[in-house]
């Protein structure tokens, strides 16, 4: 009787390792050896303590993904090598996780532009459904979608469909869209922005504003007009003489405001780096609160609701 031929075992790059965890889970992990080199890619997968019916079943079905990802990483290795791996992570990014990373980078952004990276992402990640590719990778980017993407931010709609985009929210969705795209390129993950392969004219233009202005005889017949709020009516009369908006007016403070060398001639340094030669009567008049105190903020006690209710009462 010949003897039993021994069974030759391949030795697979790709091994799926656990960790015990203090919580009493498991984490899994995979252990990467190819030609001499070794890594460990974490899954973000866990087992839980197997307790009933319901948790063994989600112990199989998370096992079962970590195979298909093990299997995925093998093809992966013999196709690219272990030492481009990273590139080969990189490029599966899909856009819409590329954005999720993109609006979780947060630092020292306003309340407002993190409201407006969300409400870009909304829109990718709507356009991704619109056109049936919700997995699209980030370097399936290109100019064609670039300009689907405009179009669509052009006739999108939100609030269960009431509402549509103006023209200067499409501008500032696109802008961001492009930052996002060239946030990439300085990452690594894309060779060029598409973005900017875009003509002028196919991106969303800044609409000129038709503005009307006050003749002087208006303007003084409005300070010889009663206003119930007194502030409102200073706010307003030094915004005519010095063009200032009225975000920028209200953050206004008197360390702003100079006098110059001939001890006449008051101006303002304002953060927009404009120059405004100001009359020492209006500083005084329109800046002063009613009770004569220069407090820090010109117009500190000016709030939005006594502006937007009297305003146009007064005017």
């Amino acid at each position: 009787m010949g003897r039993k031929k021994k069974e030759i075992k391949f030795k697979e790059p790709v091994r799926i390792r656990e960790k015990n965890l203090l919580d009493g889970s498991i984490s899994l992990y995979l252990d990467i050896y190819y030609r001499g080199n070794r890594k460990k890619e974490g899954l973000k997968l866990y087992l839980v303590p197997e307790i009933n019916a319901a948790t063994k079943l989600q112990n199989a079905n998370t096992r079962k993904l970590a195979e298909q990802i093990k299997a995925q990483r093998i093809l992966d290795i013999q196709k690219e090598g272990l030492v481009d791996w990273e590139k080969v992570k990189k490029s599966r990014l899909t856009l819409s996780a590329w954005f999720g990373q993109y609006v979780e980078d947060n630092a020292e952004l306003s309340e407002s532009s993190k409201r407006s990276k969300r409400n870009v992402q909304a829109r990718v990640e709507q356009y991704l459904s619109h056109i049936g590719k919700p997995d699209l990778s980030l370097k399936e980017v290109d100019k064609e979608f670039c300009k689907g993407f405009i179009a669509f931010l052009k006739t999108c709609t939100f609030n269960d469909g009431k509402k549509t985009l103006s023209c200067t929210t499409c501008r500032i969705f696109v802008n961001r869209f492009g930052s996002a795209l060239a946030k990439a390129v300085r990452e690594g993950l894309i060779e060029h922005n598409p973005f900017t392969l875009l003509e002028a004219k196919e991106k969303p233009q800044k609409l000129v504003a038709d503005r009307e202005f006050l003749t002087i005889e208006e303007v003084k017949r409005v300070m010889n007009t009663p206003c119930r709020y007194e502030i409102v009516k200073k706010a307003f009369l030094f915004s005519c003489f010095t063009g200032l908006r009225y975000s920028d007016m209200k953050a206004l403070n008197w360390s702003e405001i100079h006098s110059a060398a001939d001890g006449k001639t008051e101006y303002i340094d304002h953060v927009q780096i404009k120059w405004l030669v100001l009359h020492h009567h209006l500083v005084r008049h329109a800046c002063r609160h009613d009770d004569g105190e220069e407090c820090r903020q010109c117009h500190a006690h000016l709030k939005n609701p006594p502006v937007t209710t009297n305003y146009f009462k007064w005017v």
